[in-house]
């Protein structure tokens, strides 16, 4: 009886540092974020709403501006570059930039 607990015991010792290289390491979720493809879409300004951060293109694509963008009074008509990302679904604009 002895000699059979012995036995169990030293397996169970050799199969716990199994354990821990079984299952793959857990990236957070901001790093995934970091490497999204950034898109660029270049159009014109159909409407801007300030208050939302929503910007709307003649093609009818509408961009949410990220926090960091600072917002420009963007006019109907002006052309403009939007470098953007999805982000839950939705086009996130990291940068506009109106073209001359």
């Amino acid at each position: 009886m002895k000699k059979i607990m012995i036995g169990a015991l030293a397996l169970i010792a050799c199969g716990l540092p199994l354990t821990a290289n079984a299952a793959p390491p857990k990236h957070p979720a901001t790093a995934a974020a970091k490497h999204e493809k950034t898109t660029t879409t270049d159009g014109t300004v159909s409407a801007w709403a300030a208050d939302t951060r929503m910007l709307k293109l003649n093609s009818g694509d509408e961009f949410k501006l990220d926090t960091s963008v600072k917002a420009a009074d963007y006019k109907t008509g002006q052309k403009v570059s939007v470098h953007w990302i999805t982000k839950d679904g939705a086009k996130l604009a990291e940068r506009v930039s109106v073209k001359k």
